[in-house]
């Protein structure tokens, strides 16, 4: 039960940590651009499935934290629906509006857009979770396992 009051307080807080993040106004055209550039990145897709993901994860593990029956699964289904109204993926754009603002310049922004616009750009958008799924299931058979002896010399 601890658990669950600490993930309903910790959502909680996020709006006020997201103000924060809002709080800083970014010029309005590299603002545009940065939006664009998430839509050709594949970013708000990515965004979406992410969200669905946690919601689909923290829902079982805060049911499990309240003790059971109707009134706590109630209460479960009652706090997503309003976290799922709150918390869409435009939140937590805003959140990559103000990083992306933070690190990039507004002509990083469009060097980064002809890019990905690019042909190139977009064979490199569709090639790489090819990659990192092949590295995925590839790299862990390739680990050389290091003997103890040279663990200790380098240490």
């Amino acid at each position: 039960m601890k658990r669950g009051l600490a993930v309903l307080l910790l959502l909680a807080a996020l709006p006020a940590l997201a103000q924060t993040a809002q709080q800083q106004k970014i010029d309005p055209a590299k603002e545009a651009d940065i939006r664009r550039l998430l839509d050709v990145t594949g970013s708000k897709k990515l965004m979406d499935q992410v969200m669905t993901y946690m919601w689909e994860q923290l829902k079982p593990s805060l049911g499990k934290s309240l003790p059971p029956g109707d009134r706590s699964q109630k209460i479960v289904d009652a706090f997503f629906q309003k976290f799922q109204v709150k918390f869409t993926s435009e939140f937590y754009a805003g959140e990559i509006l103000s990083i992306y603002d933070k690190h990039f310049s507004a002509e990083d922004i469009k060097g980064l857009l002809q890019f990905y616009e690019s042909p190139l750009g977009q064979r490199a958008l569709k090639a790489l979770p090819q990659v990192a799924r092949f590295l995925d299931g590839k790299a862990p058979k390739k680990v050389v396992v290091v003997p103890n002896r040279i663990v200790s010399v380098v240490a």
